[in-house]
């Protein structure tokens, strides 16, 4: 146990939907052992296995016979679906909650950063709950003190400091919350994804503080992410969580690759894929269609335009801004686009909108695809709506005839460029403005040796 910093065996957690005054003396019973003897669940063991029947629907298992271990200094990660029991792990890593059975070995101080807001005070303000957040880890004043200007400086809200945290955006509150967490020398650093929330130039950097935190520092750290690619280029180890069962446990890769074969290509409820959001806006549906937006399509050919149609529904009047991140199947990310790249904020009135996105040229290759979905104000004060993943587009014909060349299936990349080539007839001359100007090779210059 000497390297391990965090170890579970069989750990169990039970909630049951509904509380005291079933109607049932029995239940009544059950529910309040489960509350009175959950720390040491093994004098009710009994009662669990009775419980643990397919037909009960007032009892849910939002984990089951968890076991792993995590060495100190290391980075592991945790991936599943939405719920998956992967909140549910982390609350009982970090004392939240207690679990129902089962035992957690925890060595060294936690921090944790579940989600937006947590641990801090509304009314008090970002100066205060730093030093409050670093007296409930068990540092002293000096010792947070010291370190109050990288937090503040690396929050980028030094502006706000002394303003209360209920005025923060809640790009802000991130903010702020990842700097506590990750600044105050914790020995095991918690983090649900709520780096989402920010914008990419602070994700960027709070990953490379993650990596900080633990190569030179040796911190251990969990990190649950929807982000393939972070998962495997920030761990060496991941946990495949499902249906509150532990799935898989070893190297990165090999648990994305797993957990990547089971994926459902089927938009079906969105609820699926709602992170948050305000409630003023929603979106409730996204729909392929062709370029003239007249017909609906349930596919699209590589080199096929086609429209993007999101149907919106407005509860407050707004202004609005969108921001579409598109990823293949596999998590790979393509690109972004934003409402406000070519046209001015929108004013949207309360009512049911569509809102087109056209697409043309098209040159996805043949495959799935998937939309991360943004849904602000102008200023990102306010979150409307935020979905990820929500699969949109499947490409299931390469078309040959439209100019592709022949070796087209077998080429690596989610997107075919057709890009113009253009060869100097003599490498030793470097053309001049003059003949750039005119080149199909643009800005392109060469260097001579």
């Amino acid at each position: 146990m000497n390297n391990v910093a965090i170890k579970l065996e069989q750990v169990s957690k039970l909630y049951a939907l509904g509380r005291v005054g079933s109607g049932s003396m029995l239940r009544d019973i059950e529910q309040w052992v489960l509350r009175k003897f959950g720390r040491d669940i093994r004098t009710s063991r009994t009662l669990l296995n009775k419980l643990d029947v397919p037909n009960r629907r007032d009892y849910v298992w939002a984990l089951k016979d968890i076991n792993f271990e995590v060495n100190q200094g290391e980075i592991v990660g945790i991936i599943g679906r939405n719920g998956a029991g992967k909140s549910t792990l982390l609350k009982l890593l970090s004392k939240i909650t207690r679990p129902t059975s089962g035992r957690i070995y925890l060595d060294g101080r936690i921090s944790s950063l579940l989600e937006i807001g947590t641990g801090f005070h509304p009314e008090m303000t970002g100066r205060e709950n730093v030093y409050m957040n670093g007296t409930i880890m068990g540092m002293s004043r000096n010792d947070i003190h010291k370190r109050f200007d990288a937090i503040v400086d690396f929050s980028g809200i030094e502006a706000y400091i002394d303003t209360p945290v209920k005025h923060y955006s809640s790009g802000m509150y991130m903010r702020l919350a990842f700097s506590v967490a990750a600044f105050l020398e914790p020995d095991i650093l918690i983090m649900d994804e709520v780096l989402a929330v920010g914008d990419a130039e602070f994700t960027q950097k709070s990953m490379e503080r993650m990596r900080e935190v633990n190569l030179r520092e040796g911190r251990t750290v969990l990190l649950v992410s929807h982000s393939m690619d972070n998962v495997v280029s920030l761990t060496k180890n991941t946990l495949l969580i499902e249906n509150g069962l532990l799935k898989e446990y070893g190297p990165s890769a090999e648990v994305v690759s797993t957990y990547l074969s089971s994926f459902d290509f089927d938009p079906g409820d969105f609820s699926k894929y709602r992170k948050s959001g305000s409630h003023k806006l929603s979106l409730n549906k996204i729909t392929l269609m062709d370029i003239s937006r007249t017909e609906e399509l349930e596919d699209v050919s590589t080199g096929q335009p086609f429209t993007i149609r999101m149907d919106i529904k407005v509860k407050e009047t707004c202004r609005v801004d969108i921001s579409i991140f598109f990823q293949s199947s596999k998590f790979h990310p393509l690109f972004t686009t934003k409402l406000s790249d070519k046209q001015e904020v929108m004013t949207l009135p309360c009512g049911n909108h569509h809102i087109f996105l056209k697409v043309d040229p098209a040159y996805f290759r043949k495959g799935k695809y998937l939309a991360t979905v943004v849904i602000t104000d102008p200023d990102k004060v306010d979150l409307y709506d935020y979905l990820i993943h929500v699969p949109f587009l499947e490409v299931t014909r390469n078309a040959k005839e439209s100019g592709f060349p022949s070796d087209f299936d077998q080429r690596a990349g989610d997107l075919f460029m057709p890009l113009d080539w253009d060869i100097s007839e003599n490498a030793e001359e470097v053309p001049s403005a003059e003949k750039s100007k005119d080149s199909k090779l643009g800005n392109i210059k060469y260097l001579r040796n």
